[in-house]
């Protein structure tokens, strides 16, 4: 591996989202575009999930084929997943069983829960190549940047320039792939197969099994559904910042980028689907209730509802000025368009974006008003609204 400074870091980078733990400060990633790393929230110990099977991988420090191609043949047209579904599971040496078998339960139940709709582009959905880190063991993260850059040289040469030759290898050996100023990177979701990137690059953060078990799913599931999300406009978009703007980061005549939408629509349906595997609607209420009420800080920052109703619009809050308040303000936004029109109707505005329509055209059609009118309403019915009221508009049903 060279060493240079030349810079590059992912292509299209999209997100990572995450609750962080209420008495710890947020953390941060190794992702240039967004500055938020997933840490682990204290739940009730872990539930065995009932809608899915368990597989068991040994411990391993190569790379282990998950799932290639379940077909030989495949065709443009086709919607089916499983005509394209290629994953790469790179874990930790140091990483358990435990977290793998819950890792690949829930990428299959995302898949599942997400990719089976007919209207889905299936083939902007693969390769994913999944890094399981172990946020304990630095050193596991440096072998496997190794492990994962030698992978691409010999399967994907473009892919591994892009990824590994241009970086500048660190005195510990780290070149800041899976690391950052000597920690490991959480979860997120970078790179997309199209051009000279090959695929998904999915970065599974570990978690403190068994009491954070719950969050090793629900993450797992949020970074699963921005892949569903950015697949229906993938191939569309001529440049990243067009991406942005169907996605509704960018949604203004600057270019700053903004989490409420596409990352509170991941937070929302984290939770929403975590609470339907266990079939317990609690977990989904209580994250919600402390997304809005809590603090998500370690500094004894105000609630975020007080930071919010007391801050900038929402369509206004970026990364840099509050992110917490535009994931889980987003969350609540995506909860209270959900009370309205339905769960299907905000999976509908992800389909629509295949149509080529941007964020504010798209939003308008689906939702019947522009998503300023919305976000107006939304900011009166939480500012004139007590805590039970506000609470009251979440769904009873797992």
């Amino acid at each position: 591996m060279k060493k240079n400074y030349f810079f590059f870091l992912f292509l299209i980078l999209m997100t990572n989202c995450s609750t962080q733990e209420t008495t710890v400060a947020p953390t941060t990633t190794t992702t240039t575009t967004v500055a938020d790393t997933t840490t682990t929230t204290t739940v009730a110990p872990t539930t065995t999930m009932t809608t899915t099977t368990t597989t068991t991988v040994a411990p391993s420090t190569t790379t282990t084929t998950v799932a290639p191609s379940t077909t030989t043949t495949t065709v443009a047209s086709s919607t089916n997943y499983l005509d394209y579904r290629n994953i790469e599971l790179f874990r930790a040496s140091t990483i358990s069983d435990d977290h793998i078998n819950i890792l690949m339960n829930y990428v299959r139940f995302s898949e599942r829960s997400f990719f089976k709709d007919p209207r889905i582009k299936a083939y902007n959905l693969y390769p994913i190549l999944i890094a399981q880190t172990d946020r304990n063991n630095y050193q596991s993260a440096i072998d496997l940047e190794g492990e994962f850059c030698q992978y691409l040289l010999d399967t994907y040469p473009s892919s591994h320039k892009r990824y590994c030759y241009y970086r500048d290898v660190k005195s510990d050996g780290s070149i800041g792939l899976f690391t950052y100023d000597g920690q490991i990177s959480g979860s997120s979701i970078s790179g997309t197969p199209k051009d000279e990137s090959c695929c998904w690059l999915f970065i599974s953060g570990s978690h403190d099994l068994p009491q954070h078990a719950s969050s090793m799913g629900y993450v797992t599931i949020h970074e699963m559904f921005h892949i569903f999300q950015i697949s229906n406009y993938l191939d569309i978009a001529k440049d990243r910042e067009e991406q942005l703007r169907y996605s509704g980061k960018i949604v203004g005549d600057d270019t700053k980028e903004h989490p409420f939408w596409i990352e509170g629509n991941a937070v929302y349906f984290s939770h929403r689907y975590y609470s339907k595997s266990i079939s317990d609607i609690s977990h989904f209420k209580n994250e919600m209730e402390r997304g809005l009420f809590g603090c998500y800080c370690g500094d004894g920052s105000a609630p975020i509802i007080d930071r919010y109703l007391n801050g900038p619009k929402l369509y206004d809050v970026t990364w840099d000025s509050d992110k917490n308040v535009g994931y889980q303000v987003g969350a609540w936004f995506v909860a209270y368009l959900a009370n309205i029109h339905g769960d299907d109707k905000i999976i509908d505005f992800w389909f629509n974006t295949q149509t080529g329509k941007l964020f504010p055209e798209n939003f308008e059609e689906t939702f019947g008003k522009d998503y300023k009118t919305y976000v107006d309403e939304f900011e009166s019915f939480i500012r004139n609204n007590d805590k039970s009221a506000i609470l009251a508009i979440l769904p009873n049903d797992a």
